[in-house]
């Protein structure tokens, strides 16, 4: 399994993050419509990115550090 260091996640999210406020404004004054299903696409989409650069490797670790070592 690749270790990401905390700078390769925190440039990540500052990226996609200051990318999703560029595109943001512009979505939203395509229509309304549009805007609402651009932000549960992009609420999804960053929900599934910490899932798996933040909780998952957060659960792995903790359960290494409580002594479950089967499912590796």
């Amino acid at each position: 399994m690749r270790r990401y260091s905390f700078l390769h996640v925190f440039f990540f999210l500052l990226f996609t993050i200051s990318s999703c406020l560029r595109v943001g404004p512009y979505i939203a004054s395509v229509s309304a419509w549009t805007a609402e299903w651009a932000f549960y696409i992009g609420f999804l989409v960053v929900w599934l990115l910490l899932g798996r650069f933040v909780f998952i490797p957060l659960f792995l670790w903790l359960s290494r550090r409580l002594g479950f070592h089967d499912f590796e």
